[in-house]
């Protein structure tokens, strides 16, 4: 069962993204925190990924944020979810079952919309070059 925004028109952060952002971030060695979005930035992952150093070549990101499904992202590293959703209610389908569970439980009436994202994690903890030294005296 999913619950709406009560202040409807805007979208709402979804819970799961504060959990996929976390899982993302332990991936990611401390030197390595970049991040690459394909275009505007929403602000709920804006701020989730606040701590990450935004750069503008995707190649060399440890992120990359893929919110108009436009990049060619690797599905064995990608992880898809849903950062926000909203609803805008049709004030002429309210009846007073509707307006009840509304105000009771804060389930919506409506069709919820929701905006979806793909995160790509590259350059992972532990993934740094290993070094090879010769044998001494060679």
């Amino acid at each position: 069962m999913r619950h709406a925004n009560l202040y409807w028109g805007d979208d709402a952060t979804t819970i799961q993204t504060k959990d996929q952002i976390r899982a993302i971030l332990r991936q990611i060695a401390p030197a390595n925190r970049t991040v690459f979005c394909d275009g505007t930035w929403p602000a709920a992952l804006r701020w989730y990924l606040r701590d990450l150093r935004p750069i503008s070549n995707s190649d060399l990101a440890s992120v990359v944020v893929d919110t108009t499904g436009k990049l060619a992202l690797d599905p064995n590293r990608s992880i898809k979810f849903d950062y926000a959703e909203g609803w805008s209610p049709d004030v002429t389908a309210l009846d007073g079952k509707n307006a009840t569970r509304f105000f009771l439980f804060q389930r919506a009436w409506g069709q919820l919309t929701t905006e979806s994202v793909a995160v790509d994690v590259r350059n992972q903890a532990g993934a740094a070059p290993t070094l090879i030294l010769p044998p001494p005296g060679e």
